[in-house]
């Protein structure tokens, strides 16, 4: 499985928690990057395949990337081909954002490589009610798409447009012949209450939408009473309520390119409509 992390704040702290999650389940994990990554103290500094292909054998986890200054950059195109082959999964972080929580991609961003099998888009909420210039990479085309100002506070809309026009319009542009299928998790009650208007508004862009229950972790659900996941649901066009041991509802959209939103738990639900896709496929063979 070939996972790509694209958008802004909270790329590579996702993808590290999703690598110890699966090298908790035995999965062999390959990290890397199509752009350029911070170097960890574990990176395997290296072009050479077979260095990474042992590593992966010895230890269930590799990061590789050839150095460049204190990041990472891509592998050569055929070495990163082969060393997909022996990992069971693979994580790649396709976009730049310097660490700001909210960006708008160039025309060659975010690098998605051909054979990505999922999408995750992140972003990150904490960049609300502050200064434009203060929180956003790529601050000229974040103005230009926003028509806004340095000095503009962020606002729910200007989030949800930046989703729409940064990627979830190139994503289909890019792949016409898919349907857009999104799962969303949600971080907390407060921000479905106050913006499940501009959270519906960005996932009717899909051809179809899931949501899932909301995070609880930051906040107690009881002082938000009548808010959860049917918050959104109720206003969605085309959409429907999703948890983790009911991934066999995404099994019904073949051709889709399925976009993941949110940096939470999210991969879990992932996790399981991989194996459901692999067996069904093995099915279908025998």
């Amino acid at each position: 499985m070939v996972i790509t992390v694209v958008g802004s704040g909270g790329k590579t702290t996702l993808i590290k928690k999703m690598a110890s999650e699966y090298r908790e389940q035995g999965k062999t994990v390959f990290v890397t990057t199509t752009t350029h990554m911070f170097l960890e103290e574990d990176t395997l500094v290296t072009g050479d395949p077979e260095a990474m292909i042992q590593q992966l054998k010895k230890h269930g986890y590799v990061m590789a990337g050839i150095q460049d200054g204190e990041k990472i950059r891509a592998l050569p195109y055929d070495t990163y081909m082969e060393v997909c082959r022996h990992a069971d999964i693979v994580l790649i972080e396709a976009d730049g954002s310097k660490h700001m929580p909210l960006k708008y991609p160039n025309v060659s961003e975010p690098v998605i490589p051909d054979n990505a099998e999922e999408i995750i888009v992140v972003c990150g909420l904490n960049a609300l009610g502050k200064q434009l210039k203060d929180v956003c990479h790529r601050v000229e085309l974040v103005k230009t798409c926003l028509d806004a100002s340095d000095e503009t506070f962020i606002t729910p809309a200007h989030i949800q447009k930046l989703l729409e026009e940064g990627y979830l319009k190139p994503l289909r542009e890019k792949y016409p012949d898919k349907k857009i299928i999104a799962i969303f998790k949600a971080h907390t009650f407060s921000r479905v209450d106050e913006f499940k208007e501009e959270f519906a508004t960005a996932l009717n862009l899909a051809d179809k939408a899931y949501v899932m229950d909301i995070n609880y972790d930051r906040e107690d659900p009881n002082d938000y009473p009548g808010v959860d996941a049917y918050t959104i649901i109720d206003l969605l066009e085309n959409g429907d309520y999703i948890e983790q041991g009911m991934a066999e509802k995404l099994l019904e959209h073949d051709n889709a390119a399925i976009l993941f939103m949110s940096s939470k738990e999210i991969y879990l639900l992932e996790e399981e409509y991989k194996k459901m896709l692999e067996e069904r496929n093995k099915e279908t063979n025998n």
